[in-house]
């Protein structure tokens, strides 16, 4: 993965530096354009030029400073509510692996028959 992002970023890297070859070429036609008598197509020139400038700069710099947003993991706590179905007792235990609803739990501490799996929830932040 990590060519692709590297490749991804080359060639918008110089997509950008084209965007500014071309808005430096605008930006000196509007100096020969203005130099030639022609104020009109100067300003033009001048426009697309600075517009094409500020908008490749800001790109640059987004692209350049953007900082990769890394996942980050929170531990959660997982409950297992366990019932018995013979009593009624119920229980609240740490998540094992291998857990899951309506699956065999421990023997009821009451009447010592297996009890079930009810619900599995995290435990809210």
């Amino acid at each position: 993965m990590p060519t692709r992002r590297s490749l991804a970023m080359l060639v918008a890297t110089a997509i950008i530096t084209a965007l500014m070859v071309l808005s430096i070429g605008f930006l000196v036609q509007a100096y020969s354009a203005y130099l030639g008598g022609e104020r009109e197509a100067a300003l033009y020139y001048l426009m697309v030029g600075l517009m094409g400038l500020a908008l490749s700069g800001y790109t640059l710099a987004q692209t350049v400073l953007r900082r990769p947003k890394t996942p980050k993991s929170k531990e959660y706590k997982v409950h297992t509510v366990m019932h018995c179905l013979r009593c009624g007792f119920r229980d609240l235990r740490p998540f094992r692996r291998g857990d899951y609803v309506l699956g065999p739990g421990d023997n009821c501490p009451r009447c010592l028959t297996p009890m079930v799996i009810l619900a599995i929830y995290r435990e809210g932040e």
